[in-house]
């Protein structure tokens, strides 16, 4: 199903959309129409638009008119677009008469060779868009797309040159001015906008609808026939000068807006320029879709129609920037929002199942804590203050396990008992020193018991290095015992000693 496409191209005081079908074959859009500002200013101007075309919803195109953005041209040294990414922003920062952080800008590359690219940049003022984006969601509409419109149309056209076949020179008259594009091999090469001379308007006064809606002045275009055709000249001897490969001249010319309303102008125009006329891109119909209209306005609707088209031919355009809050109205569409909703409950819904989950599995680790300290006190009754029940139960295990081995498995080991004999002996000389374990691994002693203090264990350190079987004696820990529960360890200092026994000569 073919999805309608709107565009519009807003311009200085004039609107003009063209509804066309995304993906449609046929050439011709559904419906066409032009509003000027006056008398109600633009929301009332674009409410009626919209009336006149029917518009429901769908995607939305939006182009600027000539002389509403910057459009610059430049070259950089690079042919990889990650380079190009890179340096963009630096080489554009004095392009511009405004910082680009009060900018919305994008870039397009438009040809490239092994010593560089050349790049058309445009750019918008944020505050234009912030004054016409609450504008166009009063009016129910989603911007898919920022363009700008005369680029839209020399897409349009560039799309219709035959791929080797040689340059072309499309010229559209606008009422704010005229925009050149130099076409190339199917590709828009440069592209210019220009304001018309102040002296042409003052010698013809401007023609209107009774809507305030500018009509061709054909008689001033026919008037100032040469005048164009130098300007035109200028425009592309200055590319001319500013290219960076050898640039073949256009050949042959297309003439769109006003210019495509005279066929005898568009090519009395060629014949000035020395060029071959071409027929331009396809205009609509008609330019409205409620009673009569005046066919002389159809020239001003050629931007609007290449941007409804835009997505079905024709090379890519740019794309400003939208702001986040744009896409996440598109995304919240008249459907959308239902999808929102049902999202937004199934979001609820597992926030709250995955809440008693956790409350379930808070309330069973408190269980087995609970459990886990009435086994370690069971086990162990000398335990103190219970912070890790798992943890000082397993400490507790690994501490009756490590206990050393027992005097029938030291039979028969005479160092053994020999260092048993001279501990004795030592521990008798301070009956107040208590050892609870005590470990031999090889030539390794370990022994973990009681003192009265930090005295007692240093003396009972230096009575074991006085020894000389015994090397290598240091203190591992001494620390006050517990301060709770029923052990034999208040006020009293806990202690670990480890030692070597001298080889035997």
């Amino acid at each position: 199903m073919n999805s309608p496409v709107l565009g519009l191209e807003i311009g200085p005081d004039l609107l003009c959309g063209v509804i066309g079908r995304a993906g449609s074959q046929s050439a011709g859009p559904v419906a066409a129409a032009v509003q000027s500002y006056a008398p109600g200013g633009e929301a009332a101007a674009l409410a009626a638009l919209l009336q006149r075309l029917g518009w429901r919803r769908g995607r939305v195109m939006l182009g600027l008119a000539p002389g509403l953005a910057s459009l610059r041209r430049l070259h950089l040294p690079f042919a990889n677009p990650s380079d190009i990414r890179q340096v963009i922003g630096q080489a554009l920062a004095d392009q511009f008469p405004q910082p680009l952080e009060e900018l919305l800008w994008d870039q397009r590359v438009v040809r490239q060779t092994p010593q560089g690219s050349d790049l058309l940049a445009l750019a918008l003022p944020r505050t234009w868009l912030q004054a016409w984006l609450p504008r166009l969601h009063a009016a129910g509409l989603t911007v898919t797309r920022l363009d700008l419109g005369s680029m839209a149309l020399a897409g349009r056209a560039a799309a219709t040159c035959p791929k080797n076949g040689p340059p072309a020179l499309l010229l559209d008259a606008a009422p704010r001015g005229i925009t050149l594009a130099l076409l190339c091999e199917g590709e828009v090469q440069n592209l210019r906008e220009m304001p018309w001379p102040a002296a042409w308007a003052a010698d013809h006064p401007p023609n209107a609808t009774p809507e305030g809606i500018p009509r061709c002045p054909g008689d001033l275009l026919r008037q100032h026939l040469p005048e164009l055709a130098t300007m035109v000249r200028r425009t592309l001897r200055c590319w001319q000068l500013e290219a960076t490969a050898d640039d073949t001249p256009p050949t042959q010319l297309l003439t769109a807006g006003w210019l495509a309303a005279d066929a005898k102008m568009a090519e009395a125009l060629a014949s000035e320029l020395a060029l071959t006329p071409r027929p331009g891109p396809p205009l609509p119909q008609a330019p409205g879709t409620n009673g009569p209209a005046d066919a002389t306005l159809r020239p001003l609707l050629a931007r609007a129609t290449a941007l409804a088209l835009s997505r079905n031919a024709g090379p890519r355009g740019f794309a400003l920037p939208l702001p986040r809050t744009e896409g996440f109205q598109q995304l919240l569409g008249r459907r959308g929002r239902l999808l929102a909703v049902l999202v937004v409950l199934l979001l609820l819904g597992a926030g709250a199942v995955w809440g008693w989950h956790l409350h379930r599995l808070s309330t069973l680790s408190r269980q087995l804590d609970e459990e886990m300290a009435r086994l370690l006190r069971d086990t162990f009754p000398a335990t103190g203050r219970i912070v890790d029940p798992l943890q000082q139960f397993l400490a507790q295990v690994q501490t009756a396990r490590s206990g050393g081995p027992t005097l029938p498995e030291l039979a028969g080991r005479r160092r053994a008992l020999h260092t048993l004999a001279s501990l004795s002996r030592i521990l008798s000389q301070d009956p107040s020193t208590r050892l609870n374990t005590f470990a031999l691994e090889h030539d390794l002693v370990q022994l973990r018991g009681e003192a009265a203090s930090y005295r007692a264990v240093q003396n009972l350190h230096d009575r074991l290095a006085a020894v000389p079987d015994f090397v290598e004696v240091v203190i591992v820990s001494a620390s006050s015992g517990s301060q709770g529960g029923g052990g034999s360890g208040r006020g009293r200092v806990v202690f670990q000693l480890k030692f070597r026994l001298r080889s035997a000569a």
